[in-house]
């Protein structure tokens, strides 16, 4: 039970790590660090939340409050990765982006 959350906190401090590092290379080194840091906040949530969750006596309302921190982890994390992507060069609107926008255009009422 132990190695779930140093392997997790361990993965974090890295990724901090080298994203502080190779922030310098970046095209927008302060969206990159802010990214890596998000990440790495994301990442320990995902064990600290779960915990915590097991920790109190939450009765039946257990199950829905453990989805709902691993929801919330999860949606952190995948901020971070997408702050780290955008830094690393990727467009601003991507191909779903466009065929969202063009939905939306095809599909407005009168």
């Amino acid at each position: 039970m132990t190695y779930v959350p140093a392997g997790l906190t361990l993965l974090a401090l890295t990724i901090v790590a080298v994203g502080f590092r190779f922030s310098r290379s970046s095209r927008r080194p302060t969206l990159l660090r802010g990214g890596a840091v998000t990440t790495a906040f994301g990442l320990i949530l995902l064990w600290l939340l779960p915990f915590s969750v097991f920790r109190v006596d939450t009765g039946l309302w257990a199950m829905p409050i453990f989805v709902a921190a691993l929801l919330a982890a999860g949606s952190v994390l995948g901020l971070g990765l997408q702050l780290m992507a955008r830094a690393c060069g990727e467009q601003e609107d991507s191909r779903n982006d466009t065929l969202f926008d063009d939905f939306v255009r095809h599909n407005e009422l009168p």
